[in-house]
């Protein structure tokens, strides 16, 4: 299991792979109600370094956006 965690009540879930890389992330979509992943481990031209500076960088932007 991941690492939950909840922004303005949007819950998100990233999961690593054993070297530490983030290789997925999810988020609870209430209005459907089912999860929503997006996978990292097929992703080209991308280093390990990338991908957690993004998810890093997005997860920001949605708890700032929180306090609007």
């Amino acid at each position: 299991m991941g690492n939950e965690i909840i922004i303005n009540g949007n819950k998100y879930d990233g999961f690593k792979n054993d070297t530490g890389e983030i290789v997925s992330l999810r988020r609870f979509n209430e209005k459907a109600k089912m999860w929503v992943t997006i996978n990292f481990s097929e992703v080209t031209g991308c280093s390990e370094f990338d991908v957690n500076e993004r998810v890093t960088q997005m997860l920001s932007v949605e708890f700032l956006n929180s306090f609007k």
